[in-house]
């Protein structure tokens, strides 16, 4: 979904990836877990660290990005057991457009993190405005970002395949 011509993510392929919080998307009430950059990847992840993470953007109305979901789960099925984590966050203000989302991501639950948001400050601070998605974000375990991807392209898909068996051979 492309909701503007971008101008290019704001953040970069080697700086470190700003840290955030989101709502478990199929939680809900006072008890509902949030998941942080930082519990995956970088100084502070503790015990539960991945050699890798791959942050999602989606949006309700994003056709691609659905089109690629599948792909990750692939990806999540064969590298997750050696330390690889995938994270799909729904960015959707509209309440109709996260219940959509929600029902379409949900053969996701228990195979990735998913999570919610429907404030765009989040994604802003990845992708800039205006937003190019689908987006995906690769970690490394240091907390940097070592690849950035917009579109969804099966080629770029097996590059992006490739530089995560080498982060996990690291």
């Amino acid at each position: 979904l492309l909701l503007a011509t971008p101008l290019c993510a704001k953040v970069k392929e080697g700086q470190m990836a700003p840290d955030f919080g989101l709502r478990d998307l199929f939680e809900d009430g006072s008890s509902t877990r949030s998941y942080w950059v930082s519990d995956f990847v970088g100084p502070e992840a503790g015990e539960n660290a991945k050699k890798a993470l791959l942050i999602s953007f989606c949006h309700s109305k994003c056709k691609a990005c659905w089109k690629e979901l599948p792909e990750l789960f692939s990806l999540k099925e064969k590298y997750g057991p050696r330390g690889f984590e995938v994270w799909s966050i729904l960015v959707d203000s509209d309440p109709q457009g996260r219940e959509k989302g929600k029902k379409k991501l949900e053969n996701a639950k228990g195979k990735i993190v998913v999570t919610r948001t429907a404030s765009a400050r989040m994604a802003d601070e990845y992708m800039g405005t205006p937003w190019d998605m689908p987006a995906l974000f690769l970690i490394d375990k240091n907390g940097k970002i070592v690849r950035v991807m917009h579109e969804y392209k099966p080629d770029e898909l097996k590059e992006l395949d490739a530089r995560i068996e080498k982060l996990l051979g690291e």
